[in-house]
């Protein structure tokens, strides 16, 4: 939609076209913080469901930045637009909503034609994943609409509406319509909370999180435990294969990201969990390969490890598809048995992990990643080490955040060197 001064009317308005690529980063950070590091003009003062009185950490709002571009305008320049999901309200409005726009060329937010989501007739819905499916403009349908994917903790799309979208819409910029039918969680946990999400090849779509459900794979119905994976062929969601996530003690499993790796079509899965069917897990990681529909286990005898023992938990990934290397964050201190906090990376090629960066450069609590292809630039967000670089202390920001830029530089393997990365910026 067209917002401001300068827009055509209505009947002419052009629709957005190629323009969203990358979803996330997730700013990790409290209210006033969240204001600081947006830059906000009318900004959100409101997260229900996300801010915490401790200012750890957290997934707040999820930001989406729609690269290449974003609205045409009609003297057809390009202006960049920002995309935030939550549960949040703008400041005056004191009306609760989920999605919103930020124009970087006019400076204005709008949320004027986004969904509103509810859970029982309560505007309490979050949204707490993104991603885009970017137009083809070689689609016979000649169809130049993205589509933005969204997951979180919803069940109608207003107060007395009787559809049930299960905690996943997608939404073109008009309507927000269902992704499939059956996803709604059992009777005695009635709406599904999906933490993450991911698109995988020919319309399929991952989602994972904290549910339990049955679904219909047209003979009989199936248990769907924590990961789902819609396949866009069928129209119909499916379980990825027999063996299921578990934890052991007091833990409650649940997926908090996932990754994919298109050319060899491996769904990684990272989380709360310590065992996958039987097998136990020492940190919460797992990858799944569609064509063998097999799971598999990334060599953890050498990966994340605890220094103070118990399960490892990972809260982001991030795949590299050009080298087959994927991110990892999490509460680990470390890695291949030597000290590595928060911050690796594992090869699918060679099967080895690798540590990031040194302490220098190093996070307690990582919250999210980013991968950027064209830069070679991993970025991260989150809480730094005390003895870090970034680490400021005072009595006005005891606990500050960081979001840092990675530069990969690559040593010869040959020569028996390791990976190596750099930290290039820190905020």
């Amino acid at each position: 939609r067209c917002h401001g001064a300068g827009c055509p009317p209505p009947a002419s308005c052009p629709r957005p076209g190629g323009i969203l690529r990358e979803e996330r980063p997730c700013l990790p950070a409290a209210r006033h913080e969240l204001r600081e590091a947006l830059r906000m003009t009318g900004p959100p003062t409101r997260a229900g469901g996300c801010l915490s009185a401790r200012n750890t950490a957290l997934r707040c709002l999820v930001v989406a930045a729609l690269s290449q571009g974003a609205l045409l305008s009609s003297a057809g320049t390009a202006q960049q637009t920002i995309v935030v999901g939550g549960n949040f309200s703008f400041s005056g409005s004191g009306v609760a909503t989920n999605l919103a726009q930020y124009n970087r060329g006019s400076s204005d937010w709008s949320a004027e034609y986004e969904p509103r989501l509810f859970v029982y007739g309560a505007a309490s819905g979050v949204v707490y994943d993104m991603a885009v499916n970017a137009s083809d403009p070689s689609d016979p349908d000649g169809s130049t609409t993205d589509v933005l994917y969204m997951v979180g903790a919803f069940d109608t799309n207003c107060k007395t509406c009787q559809t049930q979208f299960c905690s996943v819409g997608r939404w073109d910029g008009e309507t927000l319509e269902k992704v499939g039918e059956g996803l709604c969680s059992s009777q005695s946990s009635p709406t599904a909370t999906i933490r993450t999400l991911v698109l995988g090849n020919r319309g399929d779509l991952f989602v994972g999180g904290s549910f339990n459900t049955r679904v219909w794979n047209g003979s009989d119905f199936v248990f769907v435990d924590h990961v789902a994976r819609y396949v866009g062929a069928q129209k119909r969601w499916l379980p990825l294969a027999t063996r299921s996530l578990g934890c052991s003690g007091d833990c409650q499993v649940s997926v908090s990201s996932l990754a994919w790796d298109a050319h060899d079509q491996v769904l990684f899965v990272g989380g709360t969990f310590t065992r996958l069917g039987s097998q136990y897990l020492p940190a919460g990681i797992v990858y799944w390969n569609q064509s063998k529909s097999a799971w598999h286990v990334p060599n953890l005898e050498a990966g994340p490890r605890s220094i103070m023992g118990g399960a490892v938990s990972i809260s982001s990934m991030a795949y590299d598809s050009s080298q087959q290397e994927l991110f990892v964050a999490g509460n680990f201190s470390a890695v291949n048995h030597s000290s590595c906090y928060g911050l690796a990376s594992f090869s699918l090629q060679s099967g080895r992990w690798q540590c990031v960066a040194t302490s220098d450069f190093s996070f307690l609590l990582v919250s999210s990643l980013l991968y950027d292809a064209e830069t070679k630039s991993l970025f991260a967000s989150g809480l730094p080490l005390p003895n870090s670089s970034w680490w400021r202390s005072n009595r006005f920001a005891i606990q500050p955040f960081t979001i840092a830029r990675y530069v990969y530089r690559r040593r010869n393997a040959a020569s028996g060197g390791n990976s190596g990365h750099a930290g290039g910026d820190g905020g």
